[in-house]
């Protein structure tokens, strides 16, 4: 009797491989960032997560999470249902804004904030580095100057003048009319101390990561930035944050 064989049949779906549709770049607000020569789509990426902070809900699983900020890419399959998924969480308010406009207006979304990121980035690569921050006297000499730093005790029992407070206001300079005025030599010392610091690193491994910066890309004016520069640096911030507030709530509009 002849025994027959059977083929075996290999389980699962075959793999997806959805190919990239154009419309979705302004559907979605996506770029393409990847191609093969011929001009099939392997890498886009969401220009949401690119030009704007991710505002919105979390993905509600019942856990507690930390947003990411990581730039989202897709590679294939280009599935719809992944862009919509992504762009109702993280991007929820931001989204729903760009849904309202028409396709004309869309291509145009994207536009003012790219120029704002390229004019930053000009900006600190220029031969200008010197900032000048004006400051009002309230807020260098009553919340830097005498909140910021409580007085010690001499031996004598009396209050001693804190060094660290001393240097710190030769930051501000007084002006005629009253008006300090803070002046960072270093732009781009200033803006990595402050993205620095702003994810929680301390004064000291805030100088240290710049020092290895310097060492990486051997820029000389990352030299000799210690922890004691880095807190100059956060102080001049927080005096300008506050001139921010105080410039809003005065204004005639609130």
């Amino acid at each position: 009797m002849a025994q027959t064989v059977k083929k075996r049949k290999i389980s699962g779906t075959p793999f997806r491989t959805t190919p990239f549709q154009q419309k979705h770049s302004l559907e979605f607000g996506l770029e393409i960032t990847q191609s093969k020569h011929n001009s099939i789509v392997t890498c886009v990426v969401c220009l949401f997560c690119k030009w704007f902070a991710r505002s919105g809900a979390t993905e509600d699983d019942g856990r507690e999470r930390n947003r990411t900020n990581n730039t989202k890419y897709w590679n294939p399959p280009f599935c719809k249902e992944n862009f919509a998924g992504h762009l109702t969480s993280p991007h929820l308010n931001d989204f729903a804004e760009y849904k309202a406009f028409s396709n004309q207006e869309k291509k145009k979304f994207f536009d003012a904030r790219k120029r704002v990121q390229e004019s930053m980035h000009r900006y600190l690569n220029s031969m200008q580095t010197v900032l000048t921050i004006p400051i009002s006297k309230g807020i260098v000499e009553v919340i830097i100057g005498d909140m910021f730093f409580k007085l010690e005790l001499d031996e004598d029992n009396e209050e001693m003048e804190l060094i660290i407070k001393t240097n710190t206001l030769k930051l501000f300079h007084q002006q005629d009319d009253g008006l300090y005025v803070a002046k960072v030599s270093n732009a781009i010392l200033y803006n990595l101390t402050l993205q620095h610091t702003s994810v929680g690193l301390s004064f000291r491994q805030t100088s240290a990561v710049i020092g290895q910066h310097k060492d990486v890309f051997g820029n000389g004016k990352l030299l000799g930035f210690n922890d004691h520069e880095v807190g100059k640096m956060v102080r001049v911030n927080v005096g300008a944050n506050l001139q921010v507030l105080s410039d809003v709530l005065n204004h005639h509009d609130v």
